[in-house]
């Protein structure tokens, strides 16, 4: 009876280290997608531009 109760158990054992290393897995292969700035998102959008700058701008073409 001993020995079945020890073969459950590391059997639970070795199911929780799967389970963990493949969380462990996927969470970093996700995460870089996660922290990587989206660069192409501003462009697309027409990223808002300062006021100052867009005075600034104005105020040179009127000068030329």
């Amino acid at each position: 009876m001993t020995n079945r109760f020890i073969n459950v158990k590391r059997s639970y054992m070795k199911q929780t280290l799967v389970a963990f290393l493949c969380s462990l897995f996927l969470g970093f292969s996700i995460s870089p997608a996660i922290a990587v700035p989206d660069t192409h998102h501003d462009s697309v959008m027409g990223a808002e531009r300062p006021t100052w700058l867009k005075k600034l701008e104005d105020q040179i073409k009127y000068e030329e």
